[in-house]
């Protein structure tokens, strides 16, 4: 059993100097107290009485921050040491005023010659495109390191609407103790959350593959319903086989499962991500220019090229195979609204409306339709999920897609083809993820936290009534601009026949490019 460091370790630990290993530090520790003693522990004490920052290199880089009206915040050891720094450039201020609604946090070693980590705060723009908000450097991992960090990042850029980061159990407190970041939605990387199921759970014999698919597919699990069953076959084989500490470990998991389970998600705007590998495609980025021998300036060139980066709303969508269906005003609006990266989106959804079979259930002061995604002919219609959409003074539908992800759903325009609506101003569209945006302070869905607040916190997807009311609040608090029109489009109405058949090119999407396929929508 691991126990914690005493004083009488910590004083041992201050005999090492800068040039030993960690590795050979906690060694040392272990033979001479005879226990075992976490890795992490010993690493960040050794780091709290070492400062690794050159001073010169330090000195050079924060002349450079200075010179460049960078935003920073940092702390020195009682020797004078750098032990932290986080810094912000105009650049990423810019940034995060406009799309800071989701911070995504990760962290990278392997940058300097110090083997101290360096942490990314990154986030995306309308173009569904990386973007950097923050860049820190610390002396190591800690709860109280990360509190600094989180704190600084707030007195500097302010407060995101959602954090997404790893399994990391010391930002996980930090977020759950810090009072000002306590409302703040908290997601986990369910890709992290996956590799963690495979380690722990890779001892499951192939006598029962069956299971152990079941248990690695759990982060990846949409539906609730299949989620739960799985749980308690999981739970009844853990049992049967008396594997305590697996339980343990399987029970522990399940109490955070509303960070990590998409089926228990709350509706906030999360653009649809569920990993954290945009942060860490920045980390690959980085070391293009930094390595294990950098010193801390070296990533001033790094920075320098992230500056003068403009963001690109152009994109390689002008291919014939589109030129039909963007004849349709709706799909033509759409094209001048969103930015390149997010109309393929709308067009992904778009094409899954063909896909679908809907009935008027309510006309009265507003038409209500029932809406089922059929998946194939062979299943029955019987067992698919319906969701409702309500025809009003702007258009809404009972799945999440738009709270979550901020565009129209397959649902929304299978019903537009219906009644022949061919614009997009009563239909969901978040601002920020207009085509042009002029980079400004901006305070991103600050409704949807505010709404569950009033709510006492009750959980919209369990709540038919609260669900619909916090749709309307959701339009309520997005305003529309009008849409960029395409000049080198001529939109023509299309047939008002809701029974006609539309033959329509629509690619899918491989790779980023886009391939001929013909299909056919039945509107």
């Amino acid at each position: 059993m691991k126990v914690e460091l005493t004083d009488a370790m910590k004083l041992e630990i201050s005999r090492f100097t800068k040039k030993d290993k960690v590795s050979a530090i906690k060694e040392h520790i272990e033979t001479t107290f005879s226990c075992r003693i976490s890795y992490s522990s010993i690493y960040n004490e050794f780091r709290r009485q070492n400062p690794r920052f050159g001073p010169m290199d330090c000195k050079n880089f924060l002349d450079f921050l200075d010179r460049n009206q960078a935003l920073k915040e940092y702390e020195t050891s009682e020797n004078k040491d750098l032990c932290k720094l986080l810094f912000v450039t105009e650049k990423m201020k810019a940034n995060f005023s406009k799309f800071g609604d989701i911070l995504i946090l990760d962290s990278t070693y392997n940058t300097n010659t110090y083997s101290v980590p360096l942490v990314v705060f990154s986030g995306i723009d309308n173009n569904y495109k990386n973007v950097l908000f923050a860049i820190g450097f610390v002396n190591d991992e800690s709860k109280a390191t990360y509190s600094w960090l989180f704190n600084r990042f707030k007195t500097l850029n302010g407060m995101p609407s959602l954090v997404m980061t790893d399994q990391d159990l010391a930002i996980g407190a930090v977020l759950q103790e810090t009072e000002s970041w306590q409302d703040i939605p908290h997601r986990l990387c369910s890709w992290h959350i996956g590799r963690n199921l495979r380690k722990y759970f890779k001892f499951i014999k192939a006598d029962h593959d069956e299971i152990k698919e079941k248990i690695f597919k759990l982060p990846y699990q949409n539906d609730k319903t299949t989620l739960e069953l799985h749980e308690k076959e999981i739970r009844k084989f853990l049992k049967d086989f008396d594997l305590k500490k697996s339980l343990d470990y399987f029970e522990n998991l399940l109490q955070s499962k509303e960070k990590w389970a998409r089926p228990y998600h709350l509706p906030y705007f999360d653009a649809d991500v569920t990993t954290t590998s945009r942060a860490e495609s920045w980390n690959r980025y980085i070391k293009r220019y930094v390595g294990s021998k950098s010193e801390l300036s070296d990533i001033i060139e790094f920075i320098q090229n992230t500056d003068k980066t403009c963001l690109n709303f152009e994109g390689n969508l002008t291919s014939d195979v589109l030129i039909f269906i963007e004849t349709d005003p709706l799909v033509a609006e759409l094209k001048g609204y969103l930015s390149p990266k997010l109309y393929e989106k709308q067009l992904e959804q778009y094409s899954l409306a063909k896909r679908c079979e809907s009935k008027l259930v309510m006309d009265k002061d507003e038409q209500i339709y029932e809406v089922i995604y059929v998946k194939s002919e062979s299943q029955p219609i019987a067992s698919q999920k319906i969701h409702k959409v309500t025809l009003r003074q702007r258009i809404s539908c009972s799945c999440s897609y738009f709270k979550r992800v901020g565009l129209i759903c397959f649902h929304i325009f299978h019903i537009c083809a219906i009644k022949n609506i061919k614009t997009i101003a009563k239909l969901p569209i978040a601002e920020r993820w207009r085509r042009f945006i002029d980079i400004g302070v901006d305070q991103h869905f600050p409704f949807v936290q505010e709404y569950l607040n009033n709510t006492n916190n009750t959980n919209p997807l369990q709540d038919t009534d609260v669900n619909e009311n916090l749709e309307d609040n959701l339009f309520d608090s997005l305003v529309l601009t009008e849409p960029v029109n395409n000049t080198n489009l001529n939109p023509t109405q299309l047939s008002q026949n809701p029974n006609e058949k539309i033959v329509v090119t629509l690619p899918p999407k491989k790779k980023g490019k886009f391939l001929n396929q013909n299909k056919i929508i039945d509107f």
